[in-house]
């Protein structure tokens, strides 16, 4: 009798084994959103210049400094760099309260890679001294780097250069 229940367990065990395995169940992830496409991206990132030669324009400082990271870091020529909000918030309150400024950039090239964005772009400044004298009229370029925050590309680094400065 042993051996009859031995065998009609191995029998069992031995059907079980050649049964065919049902595939695994698999679960998919929730979709994902759809991601902007590249072209989208391209006019977010020229409408968040476009925002900031405003605010620059309107002498906005609370406006233009929402427009960068907490950890910005930009990079005038001649300078040191300016690192964080606060030191970047002083320098374009220095260039608000003493000139009557203007600037406007035209983007080159734009280049998006995750949530990075690197902006080449050329810009026209002119700086009129409240206290008078000569406006002075700078012809330059700039490299922007843009982090995607939320939805908004923000300003990480900036650097820029001039060509000429009258």
């Amino acid at each position: 009798m042993k051996y009859v229940t031995l065998l009609l367990a191995l029998a069992a065990l031995v059907m079980g084994a050649c049964q065919p395995i049902a595939p695994p169940v698999v679960q998919s992830a929730a979709p994902e959103p759809t991601a902007l496409s590249l072209e989208a991206q391209e006019e977010q990132i020229r409408a968040a210049s476009a925002a900031w030669d405003e605010a620059f324009n309107a002498g906005d400082v609370e406006r233009l400094v929402s427009f960068y990271t907490e950890d910005a870091v930009d990079m005038p020529p001649g300078v040191p760099a300016l690192e964080g909000i606060d030191a970047i918030a002083g320098d374009l309150q220095f260039i608000i309260d003493e000139f009557d400024a203007h600037h406007e950039t035209s983007i080159v090239d734009i280049k998006i890679g995750g949530d990075l964005a690197l902006e080449r772009a050329n810009y026209v400044m002119t700086l009129k001294p409240k206290a008078g004298g000569d406006t002075i009229t700078e012809v330059g370029k700039h490299i922007v780097v843009r982090q995607l925050v939320g939805d908004e590309w923000m300003v990480l680094w900036e650097i820029w250069n001039w060509d000429s400065n009258e």
